[in-house]
């Protein structure tokens, strides 16, 4: 394994224990950005470089932390914290609002470089990305398989193009490369060269570990595997019994069998909108408004990205912090927003929640397809569906040139103010709309 920061040494000569490309052997790579919504606000606001910095929403509307620097991550502030416990903690945390499209833009400059140096990059977030880098070496002169000029030359690239620093992990799996990148942020950089995967892994906390949470984590020490190193001892059929197909996973991942690939076409998994109230909510007259406008925030990001979804999902949470979901699968793929309200409506009504106060609500949609994918029905919509079409892209044009208030559904005018938390989860997954040119190796 080998382990860099800027300035970085040249790697010691046979620090590798193979030096072959083996015949196109599979190799990933892993990029993830530091910090990223922090780190783009310090970017545009120099001044505040060096000072604990955080975006997410305001505490007194309950709000919560998307992203921190790591100057504020020394006073253990920390992504998905409330925000009041954030200033409790970090009395000087410089808090800021967020600005989605800014983050897209920069995200956008960091896949189109990712995509000059891999034939096969997915997107994973805005802010991090799966490259496959098989049979690629050679392009990138890459020598005796020694991959740490080419990972410290692509890391010093995304800091001089788009002034943002990353961290770089490599590895014979896709998942050692997820794992590697991680080890060492900020500005991490670890190479695990190949055949160390299994070595490499077993010395590593169990937590570490892809897909080991804490529950598992404590589930497998209770099993009597107080270690990585102890679980690569088990068989693979020992751990399958035990643990099912979790246990099969882990074990491939031990022992550097890749059971994932690159897609650079996978779509989102969901696009979703919610929102956390300032004061708690109680009742349909008071939640529907709300699931209107929220609703209509999903129908449009589904329409600029040409997706259409099949499951509507509803998610609601008490001031007990008990958060339920329900989903409803439609007949066909939708980008509606009258059909998505509709449906959350039906969902929310059929939970009897009109006596609960209601702290969070949101609504996504799931199964996502290319919207080409979804037309072609047998028979063509009712004139009433297309209706609505029409009005859904009438208002998207109007809030593309006057601003994402400018016009509103009647029903959604009685919400009131519900932009508090839009940290409390927007589900913003890769942006598939992107289609760069792709290097070929």
């Amino acid at each position: 394994m080998s382990e860099a920061r800027d300035p970085a040494p040249t790697p010691p000569a046979g620090s590798f224990s193979d030096r072959q490309d083996r015949g196109h052997a599979r190799w990933f790579a892993h990029v993830d950005m530091d910090a990223f919504y922090a780190s783009v606000e310090v970017l545009d606001q120099p001044r505040l470089a060096g000072l604990p910095v955080a975006v997410g929403g305001e505490a007194d509307r309950r709000g919560v932390i998307a992203a921190a620097s790591y100057a504020a991550r020394r006073f253990g502030v920390r992504s998905a914290m409330p925000t009041a416990t954030a200033q409790r903690l970090c009395p000087g945390l410089v808090l800021l609002p967020g600005r989605m499209e800014r983050y897209r833009q920069k995200s956008a400059e960091v896949m189109a470089i990712l995509r000059e140096v891999a034939p096969a990059v997915e997107p994973l977030s805005l802010d991090e990305a799966a490259l496959e880098l098989t049979g690629c070496a050679r392009v990138h002169g890459v020598r005796d398989g020694d991959w740490t000029s080419f990972a410290l030359d692509l890391r010093r690239r995304i800091r001089r193009e788009t002034g943002l620093w990353a961290s770089v992990g490599m590895g014979e799996t896709r998942r050692i490369a997820k794992i590697a990148s991680d080890l060492r942020k900020p500005r991490g950089l670890t190479v695990v060269e190949r055949g160390a995967g299994p070595a490499f892994l077993a010395h590593l906390p169990l937590e570490r570990l892809w897909g080991v949470g804490p529950r598992l984590r404590e589930r497998l020490r209770a099993l009597g595997y107080g270690s990585s190193a102890a679980l690569a001892r088990a068989s693979r059929s020992e751990l399958g019994a035990r643990l099912g197909r979790a246990g099969l996973s882990i074990h491939d991942l031990l022992h550097a069998r890749e059971t994932g690939s690159v897609d650079p076409d996978r779509t989102h998994r969901s696009i979703r909108h919610e929102t956390t109230f300032a004061t708690d909510r109680i009742g349909l007259d008071a939640l529907e408004p709300v699931l209107r406008r929220l609703g209509d925030k999903v129908g449009r990001r589904l329409r600029q990205r040409g997706l259409q979804g099949r499951v509507v999902q509803l998610k609601i949470r008490d001031r007990g912090f008990h958060t339920f979901t329900r989903q409803h699968s439609l007949a066909r793929p939708t980008d509606s927003d009258a059909v998505l309200y509709a449906t959350g409506r039906r969902l929310l009504r059929a939970l009897g929640w009109e006596e609960v106060p209601v702290r969070l609500i949101g609504i996504g949609v799931g199964e996502l397809v290319a919207a080409t994918a979804a037309q072609g029905e047998l028979f063509p919509r009712a004139v009433e569906e297309e209706r609505e079409a029409s009005l859904d892209r009438l208002l998207d044009r109007v809030r593309s040139r006057f601003g994402e208030s400018a016009l509103e559904h009647g029903r959604s005018l009685l919400a009131g103010d519900v932009s508090g938390t839009p940290w409390a989860g927007t589900g913003d997954g890769p942006d598939s709309s992107d289609s760069l040119p792709r290097r070929s190796c």
